[in-house]
């Protein structure tokens, strides 16, 4: 996205009035050994003084920081110990820095973090300061990231060299003139909106945002606040849709008319470009149609390469088009979901189009997530009028004003939120409550009307199952399912059938009720304004008050019982074991301290209770006083019961989780993220019972399909495992020709795991195999510390080879570490547990895929410790199934189309030494195979990749 540049940079506007083009700034950027601005050191200082276009001076140099730099961060900047050695000390450059400063608005990218190293030398100690991040965030709802380079690329600019100091400041510059010229193309009334939250935040861009207002407002005329969203248009672009209404007398899918489809010149040959007709697809597809036509379950694998999200839309779509019948499509990635929304279910659509059957056909599809993916309004415009705000909420209102602007789902997914704003979401969205705003706008509402007057509905497996869970209701009635990626369905069905009491979500308890901006806050504000008695006004605040207290008295009584907690679970928890987790049994019940926990939790529990019962009161309350104007009063009452809720959940499950633990439950604690304190968490010891009697037995038709279900070549383990008892099944193979694309590699050099030696061999043939490739090379672990640890051992050499090295937990979150390695075919991936699965490398941009060690799964978990004990012989027929399908994930990574071609290396010695380990190779497809060792495998791979 190119943003549109004014040639004078100018607004039209009163001579008195200065448009913030016009004011002096200076954008700054800092590199530094680290990011705690107490412990690390500036290293390197560029800064652009600048008025609107015109750049008025510069400043930049580099700092002695008095201590080796970070290989770190010499690899990431380019920046050597010997240019820092020559280099002054920030003592010396801090006078002409203060005076190139000056009391100018400092301008940056997140620039808290520059502000605290420059103020930790006692520099820039009261300029205003301008975030670029912030000042996208709030103005650029649809971009997916605001990173410096994101920002860059969205907003066509261009950045030579970045992690420099001054490049970095001079591009920042440029994006802030970009970000300020299009905030005075908003309507006024909008920026007013936007500037008035700001000041009741105390957003440290409320400055900018007032002088953007003015030039703003004395361009064109003010407007009504009420205009900054127009909500009468908004309610036009959610319609009512009329649910679907079901033939009577089912048509089954024309076999014959699904075989046409996918001949070599059939509708789809027309309309998928590069069309090959697949006998592998075809007959998936046939199996599909039968199953559904019979009313039955069946259970699919098709290798990659197959196109079996086709082989199911097609006959499922046919059947839901002739009977009007909902056929309900789940899957476990957000990735696969966009890619049958927006391009295979659209293709299809198009390619039907084109047959006489359906050229008249109206094809509805929808998507459906939970309601914490949806904006509530009513709670959005609580929101809007209050008079405390944090500056998280006067950003996300910002940033959500605009994008109602137009949106037509308010689901989440089309903004970015990450962070601190994802954090304040939840008093933004519809989750925690039953209001569907029946007389108003609603987004949760409009996305049901729009799953139950769809012939395909496309959900998660957590609605899925979360729905399953809760007994009905969030999804719209259906007989038919297919389920993808259905190696996740334990998965998902044991999170959503447990549950986790964790800090993150007791915390949030005690924010949404006493923190700043809270409900207790809130409530407190409305009725001062509200037309209340006197005397009534007065009970609303003993109320609220005597609220607030047990509130924090509950706060100290649990951290309390975490403490108790986390003493138990240090004294029961294996000596040998340095996991921070142990699973609570009947044996660890029995034991004399577990009297303590029991103690510790009946006295939080009190203050609990006497928490909810104020809160109890408060909504009794708010409700009672329909007949007097308290603003906005719906919201307000949604909130408390959502929080009300939010508690009553928390003691069941603690309650459960202390005094009446169930038989068929597995508990366990884990250390917690405050110091000296514990979480607990609950799942169940099968899904298998819950899945077949709520899913498989409830539903007529249910397509389970997957690239990875089978072990063995049987799928008896996939079976067990989530319940399913009768079945059709279908193994179809990948068209892919492996022995021609994949070099697999088991060098018998490598230690076991388990021995001396093992982590720097590892280091060592990342280091060596990388150079062989020059670089397109992903390594997975099945730990962050071995992730870690290679991580430190490769990243010089690989530097000094002009790789460059993206650890995940290090550099960057996953999708920016994918997006990086796609950009630069000089690049190694180490990579954990997201990266084994869902990753689409295409087109030689993956080369070389190393996985570290067989995937098993560490026998300290206590979920699959207690899993294992019902098994007579828990490593066969448990620990190594699930290891293959883990396995056979990973390799699936490297070859995602015809024309890919790579090289995977197994580092782990027990594919050869352990009886178990021929299971694995034989659960891949046909490679090319090579056990040379280590040190000449090198060769080897630069020569497989050579190869035509």
């Amino acid at each position: 996205m190119t943003l549109p540049r004014r040639k004078d940079n100018l607004v039209t506007q009163s001579p008195q009035v200065q448009s913030p083009i016009h004011e002096i700034c200076v954008a700054v950027d800092l590199e530094t050994t680290g990011l705690d601005s107490e412990r690390d050191e500036i290293i390197e200082i560029g800064a652009v003084k600048f008025q609107g276009d015109e750049v008025l001076d510069t400043f930049q140099t580099l700092v002695n920081p008095g201590r080796p730099l970070p290989p770190f961060i010499r690899a990431l900047t380019g920046i050597t110990q010997k240019d820092l050695d020559g280099a002054p000390y920030f003592s010396s450059v801090a006078p002409d820095l203060m005076a190139f400063l000056g009391s100018h608005p400092i301008v940056g990218q997140n620039i808290s973090f520059d502000l605290a190293f420059l103020r930790q030398k006692l520099v820039a100690q009261s300029n205003p300061a301008y975030d670029t991040r912030d000042l996208a965030s709030a103005l650029m709802p649809y971009f997916p990231e605001y990173s410096l380079g994101r920002l860059v690329e969205e907003l066509g600019l261009g950045h030579a060299r970045p992690h420099r100091a001054w490049d970095d400041a001079d591009v920042t510059r440029q994006v802030y003139l970009a970000l300020v010229e299009h905030a005075l193309e908003v309507p006024a009334h909008q920026i007013s909106e936007i500037a008035r939250w700001a000041m009741r935040s105390r957003w440290s861009m409320a400055q900018l945002f007032k002088r953007i207002e003015n030039a703003a407002l004395s361009a064109s005329p003010p407007a009504k606040m009420d205009q900054a969203l127009d909500l009468e248009a908004l309610r036009k672009r959610l319609p009512r849709s009329r649910p679907l209404s079901a033939n009577v007398d089912l048509v089954p899918i024309d076999i014959s008319l699904l075989e046409r489809l996918f001949a070599p010149d059939g509708p789809l040959s027309r309309r998928f470009p590069g069309y090959e007709a697949r006998q592998e697809q075809q007959r998936m597809a046939v199996e599909v149609a039968k199953a559904i036509n019979g009313a039955e379950h069946l259970v699919v694998e098709a290798g990659t390469g197959v196109g079996k999200s086709v082989a199911y839309l097609l006959p499922a779509m046919l059947f839901a088009v002739a009977n009007n019948k909902r056929v309900v499509v789940s899957t476990a990635t957000i990735n696969l979901q966009d890619q049958l929304i927006r391009k295979d279910i659209p293709a299809l659509i198009e390619a039907l189009s084109t047959e006489p059957e359906f050229s008249n056909a109206e094809i509805k599809v929808a998507q459906l997530k939970g309601r914490a993916n949806y904006l509530c309004l009513r709670r959005w415009l609580n929101l809007r009028d209050s008079e405390t705000l944090s500056q998280e909420e006067a950003r996300l209102l910002s940033k959500t004003m605009l994008w109602m602007q137009d949106t037509t789902t308010g689901d989440r997914a089309e903004i970015g939120t990450a962070g601190r704003e994802l954090q304040a979401w939840p008093h933004f969205s519809a989750d925690g409550g039953d209001c569907v705003a029946p007389e108003g706008v609603c987004f949760f509402r409009h996305a049901k009307d729009e799953a139950e007057s769809a012939h395909i509905l496309v959900v998660n497996h957590s609605l899925l199952l979360t729905d399953l869970a809760r007994g009905g209701g969030a999804i719209p009635p259906y007989d038919y399912l297919i389920i993808d990626e259905a190696h996740h369905l334990e998965e998902e069905a044991t999170k959503r059938f447990g549950f986790d009491i964790i800090h993150r979500e007791t915390e949030s308890l005690v924010d949404g009720l006493v923190s700043a901006g809270g409900m207790v806050e809130k409530t407190r504000f409305a009725v001062r304004l509200s037309s209340l008695a006197d005397h009534r006004r007065r009970d609303f605040e003993e109320l609220l008050t005597r609220l607030a207290e047990d509130t924090l008295h509950w706060r100290q009584m649990w951290h309390q019982f975490r403490k108790v907690i986390y003493s138990v679970m240090l004294q029961y928890r294996d000596a040998s074991d340095d996991s921070s987790q142990i699973q609570v049994t009947s044996s660890t019940r029995a034991q004399p301290a577990w009297a303590d926990v029991e103690i510790a939790w009946e006295n939080a529990d009190l203050s609990l209770k006497e928490a909810l019962d104020g809160l109890t009161e408060a909504l009794e309350a708010i409700e009672d006083s329909s007949d007097i104007q308290i603003p906005n009063q719906d919201a307000v009452a949604l909130e408390a019961s959502a929080l009300l809720q939010q508690g009553t959940d928390l003691r069941d499950h603690t309650l459960e989780f202390v005094i009446h633990p169930r038989k068929e439950m597995i508990y366990w604690l884990t250390a917690g993220v405050i110091e000296g304190t514990a979480e607990m968490h609950a799942a169940p010891l099968s899904v298998a019972p819950a899945l077949q009697d709520g899913l498989f037995a409830q539903t007529k038709s249910v397509v389970m399909t997957s690239a990875t279900l089978s072990a063995d070549g049987t799928f008896d383990y996939f079976r067990r495992r989530v319940g399913i008892e009768l079945s059709s099944e279908l193994l179809v193979g990948s068209p892919f020709n492996y022995k021609k694309a994949v070099l697999l590699a088991t060098p018998p050099d490598i230690p076991e795991p388990t021995t001396g030696g093992y982590q720097s061999a590892v280091a060592d043939a990342v280091i060596e195999l990388a150079l062989a490739a020059e670089g397109r090379t992903m390594v997975l672990f099945t730990s962050y510390n071995a992730l870690r640890a290679t991580h430190a051992a490769v990243l010089g050499p690989l530097s000094a080879a002009g790789i460059r090295l993206l650890g995940q937990g290090i550099e960057a979150p996953p999708r920016q570490l994918l997006r990086s390695f796609q950009d630069d075919p000089k690049a190694v991936l180490l990579g954990t547990n997201t990266f084994w699965e869902g990753v689409d490398l295409r087109g030689g941009q993956l080369k070389v895929l190393i996985l570290a060690r067989l995937p098993f799964n560490p026998p300290s978990d206590p979920v699959f410790a207690a899993r294992s004990e019902l098994f007579e012989d828990p490593f066969k027929e448990f620990a190594v199934p699930q290891a293959i399908l883990r396995f056979r994930q990973g390799f699936g990574r490297l070859i995602r189309s015809q024309e890919d071609r790579g090289v995977v290396v197994v580092l782990d010695r027990r594919l050869s030494s352990r009886a178990y380990g021929k299971t694995f190779i034989e659960a891949i497809p046909p490679c090319t195979t090579t056990d040379a060792p280590i040190t000449a495998l090198r060769g080897q791979v630069h020569e497989w990749l050579q190869r035509p």
